[in-house]
């Protein structure tokens, strides 16, 4: 029965730091996220359930992937541009 209630508390403790970290948008470092003013969960208690804060990432990577800002827009935003044509402008070649 411990473990059910170990369980749940965990996964709260989870999900109120993934709805953070959706709201400010970035993954934050260790140092910043235990700095934050408004930091839903203090690190030690991270510390208490997950170990450390990089298990806390792994462990909301797992369950809650929508916490972390989505690697496709990064990557539409870099490749708005096509890499042949920007190429073509800095060539120098027949530039005499």
């Amino acid at each position: 029965m411990v473990m059910k209630v170990r369980l749940r508390q965990k996964h709260a403790i989870a999900n109120k730091v993934a709805d953070f970290l959706k709201e400010e948008g970035s993954v934050l470092t260790k140092v910043t996220y235990s700095s934050h003013p408004n930091a839903p969960v203090r690190y030690p208690i991270i510390q208490k359930f997950f170990k450390t804060y990089g298990g806390l990432l792994a462990f909301l990577e797992q369950y809650r992937p929508d916490a972390f800002p989505s690697e496709d827009s990064t990557e539409d935003e870099a490749s708005s541009e096509d890499p042949l044509k920007a190429l073509s402008k800095n060539s120098t070649i027949g530039a005499a």
